[in-house]
């Protein structure tokens, strides 16, 4: 603290500084001796110690650099920074090699001096931002990024300015700002006269914010656009045909993702999702062989195996997708594989084996797949009789449900659960209201709330509904009728003691 305040007193009287700018300098000082402690323990090579000029010393780091003696190179920017405190390129240069070293937080300190003394470099303002953005300080480093923007376009700098965008589009997107990302490129791609129309990488990160809001032919288009501007980018390919795949425009898709196999014949996830394309144009057959092919390219594709565990599990085949999804959800697994693995324990009644399996998967992505928690509460409930940990398993699905049809099936369940344990009020009351809008959706009739008449289905159907009695029963069996068209498995409908 002395050393500090000793240095501030006489940088203050050297250079006349008084008020807010002496306060700045004394600030930066103390940035500059914390910084400096974190410094790794041990002494600094003798020709560091040596070096007499800012140029000297930097020469001496750049040359330990440029040997891969990184220690010593970031001691030596380090001593720069120290001896240096009031001259922006030591702060830089040392923030610099910090952050080439992944020591984020310790860089960001000299890389804010470089800026307090320099705000006008462009430079200075880029690199800080990367460090905030490594750092996972987002919106710090978006904030930097723009003013170092502003300052590329009062320089007419356009080489810079386009770099720098391409940044914020990168730092939008691993902050999940994917709306606004839309928002402030879009306009300045889809046009030909766009500012960013013929930049591959801002167009392509804006593609795959549309991907990201599940708006795939708008994610199709820009992918395409970008394709146009590097006909040669298999990534570029791969993507759009996944964009295609999600949009159900599935002729497209399998044309772009043999495009992509074509310019990388390495690239196993398009072979995979290949097999995907043709396994939902109906095409079991090939489906499979593009799967195995994936499989044979990259033993670790754990997409080609989950899919082809799932196709073999409806084709009948269950011992044969167990010998695939078994050894590669050991190696890599996916929420995905998992909840499959945990579908084909309970076809052999190896209940206890999907519940681990279910699990697993949930363990691995708690917030995300609403299906996992219903396939392993309707296992607690059924296999163990849990009803309560089914019922919570039920509840996280409904809160976790993305769609209108996984409301539906995870209050279905919450209803079911209900009416097991004889409880005839349905909580929570989000579940009631999903289950009267799929009795409306499902029969265009409005529910009643006289009485809960559970809908039980092997897979779950349950809703709120009107009384059985004589008038209403061609009503159930319509329903019955309805949803046993939508799944291969029998649905029954229980009102009132009457199974019709």
């Amino acid at each position: 603290v002395r050393f500090v305040m000793n240095a501030g007193s006489s940088v203050q009287q050297r250079a006349g500084l008084r008020g807010p700018m002496a306060l700045a300098t004394l600030s930066l000082l103390c940035v500059v001796a914390v910084a400096s402690s974190t410094a790794s323990v041990g002494g600094l090579p003798s020709d560091c110690e040596k070096a007499q000029t800012l140029d000297e010393l930097t020469r001496v780091a750049n040359s330990y650099y440029v040997r891969g003696d990184s220690e010593r190179a970031v001691s030596c920017f380090r001593l720069a920074a120290q001896r240096f405190p009031l001259d922006a390129r030591a702060q830089h240069n040392a923030g610099g090699v910090l952050m080439s070293k992944g020591y984020n937080l310790e860089a960001i300190l000299f890389l804010r001096n470089a800026v307090r003394l320099e705000s006008r470099s462009i430079q200075y303002r880029n690199v800080l931002a990367q460090a905030l953005s490594r750092a996972q300080k987002y919106n710090k480093a978006i904030k930097q990024y723009r003013r170092a923007l502003r300052l590329a376009e009062e320089a007419r700098n356009a080489e810079m300015r386009a770099a720098i965008a391409g940044r914020i589009v990168d730092t939008l997107l691993a902050s999940g700002k994917h709306q606004l990302l839309l928002q402030e490129f879009e306009p300045h791609v889809v046009k030909a006269s766009g500012a960013y129309a013929k930049d591959a990488h801002i167009v392509s990160g804006v593609a795959a914010a549309a991907g990201e809001l599940a708006q795939f032919p708008r994610c199709a288009a820009l992918y395409e656009q970008a394709m146009d501007l590097h006909p040669k980018n298999a990534e570029y390919a791969y993507y759009a045909g996944i964009c295609h795949k999600n949009a159900g425009t599935l002729k497209s898709a399998r044309k772009l993702l043999k495009r992509a196999h074509r310019l990388d014949p390495g690239m196993s996830l398009a072979v995979a999702d290949l097999g995907a394309v043709y396994e939902r144009l109906g095409d079991a057959k090939k489906a499979e062989q593009w799967y195995r092919k994936a499989l044979q390219m990259d033993k670790s594709c754990t997409k080609a195996a989950n899919h082809l565990g799932a196709l073999l599990m409806r084709v009948g085949e269950i011992k044969e997708a167990l010998a695939v999804l078994e050894p590669s959800s050991a190696v890599s697994p996916t929420p995905e594989m998992l909840n499959n693995l945990g579908n084909l324990y309970r076809s052999y009644q190896d209940h206890e084996k999907a519940i681990e399996a279910y699990s697993k998967a949930i363990a691995l992505d708690p917030r995300r797949y609403s299906q996992t928690y219903i396939n392993r509460g309707d296992t607690l409930a059924t296999a163990r009789g849990d009803h309560a940990s089914a019922r919570q398993d039920f509840i996280t699905a409904l809160n976790l449900a993305t769609s209108t049809s996984d409301r539906h099936i995870a209050a279905a369940y919450i209803a079911r659960n209900a009416a097991e344990c004889a409880e005839w009020e349905i909580s929570p009351p989000s579940a009631s209201a999903a289950i009267e809008d799929m009795l409306q959706k499902l029969t265009g009739l409005y529910a009643t709330r006289e009485q809960d008449i559970p809908l039980q289905p092997f897979h779950a159907l349950s809703m709120r509904c009107v009384p059985a009695s004589v008038s209403n029963l061609p009503l159930f069996r319509s329903l019955a009728h309805s949803l046993q068209n939508l799944q291969p498995v029998p649905v029954y409908v229980v009102a009132s003691n009457v199974l019709c």
